[in-house]
């Protein structure tokens, strides 16, 4: 059986997801027959379309395994997954460390360009960090307690940390610095923190 096959039986296009269900249960469920597979194919579908609960060539799916058909792929800042025909996610891939900086420096400038402003750098401190070195190091939700704060400079401004806390480690990845003194360094500092809070999510 052929997807344009099925499909002129059908009367439609099928979606990725649909054809490698319906071509699953066509080669491997016992209750195909090898002559008139494609007609009992097309029938199901019609009898009772797609639709979870309510689905016969889901029901059939099923019996041959259910293994996961990516119907969509779906990106948040920390990771690109599948989510599968029957609602759970799957095929997770975590983001470089690296591109979730850039994320969130873009965020930054396009939701809170005052702080841009304000701030006389916002820079990527990651462990592969360097011009001259390949961005690998993957984001782990698993690498330990993420934390975002201010502190006052030794010399001058202050700085605005995002690190992680693992086995009594303090490692910074990203890092912001403003060199505004006073009452108004803690006020910038103090914003900028709770902006990468909110992007974040931490």
């Amino acid at each position: 059986m052929l997807q344009h096959e099925l499909e002129e039986l059908l009367g439609y296009k099928l979606l990725p997801w649909m054809w490698e269900m319906a071509n699953a249960v066509y080669m491997e469920h016992k209750a195909i027959e090898d002559e008139r597979g494609k007609d009992q194919i097309a029938r199901i579908i019609r009898l009772g379309g797609w639709a979870p609960g309510s689905s016969p060539i889901r029901e059939m799916y099923k019996e041959i395994g259910d293994k996961p058909i990516a119907v969509e792929t779906k990106k948040n800042l920390y990771e690109t997954y599948s989510v599968s025909h029957n609602g759970y996610c799957f095929d997770e891939k975590p983001a470089l460390l690296y591109d979730v900086f850039v994320e969130v420096k873009a965020r930054l400038e396009k939701e809170h360009p005052e702080l841009i402003r304000n701030m006389d750098y916002f820079e990527y401190d990651g462990p592969d960090q360097g011009l001259e070195r390949e961005k690998t190091v993957q984001w782990n939700p698993e690498t330990g307690w993420i934390i975002v704060h201010y502190v006052q400079g030794g010399s001058e401004g202050f700085y605005v940390h995002v690190a992680i806390i693992k086995n009594g480690k303090y490692t910074i990845i990203f890092l912001a610095k403003t060199l505004l003194e006073g009452e108004d360094g803690r006020f910038w500092s103090g914003k900028m923190v709770a902006a990468l809070s909110r992007i974040m999510e931490v």
